[in-house]
């Protein structure tokens, strides 16, 4: 899902959110090729995009760093729980 912005970053940002494929077809690709099309769809109305997400969704934090998301670090804690991350996923983004 998608939608407008939450007030987070200025008007040329949509949000995108609420990510998620059944059990049953994971690790077939599709989860990024939904992020790729809802991405397309963004861009229609929006030329920047923000998302938010937990610091256990290894997979899906891979998939947005491939895709060209980075991170918001704006406090310690954010600091610390992408510390963790960068060691977790080693991510060339995050280096």
């Amino acid at each position: 899902m998608a939608w407008y912005g939450d007030g987070r970053f200025d008007n040329n940002y949509g949000r995108l959110h609420w990510v998620v494929i059944h059990p049953d077809f994971r690790g077939q690709g599709l989860g990024r090729q939904l992020i790729i099309f809802t991405m397309y769809q963004l861009s229609c109305q929006y030329s920047k995009a923000y998302l938010t997400t937990q610091t256990t969704s290894f997979q899906a934090i891979k998939i947005y760093l491939d895709l060209g998301f980075r991170p918001s670090i704006s406090n310690s804690e954010d600091e610390t729980a992408w510390n963790i991350l960068r060691d977790r996923l080693n991510h060339p983004a995050l280096f």
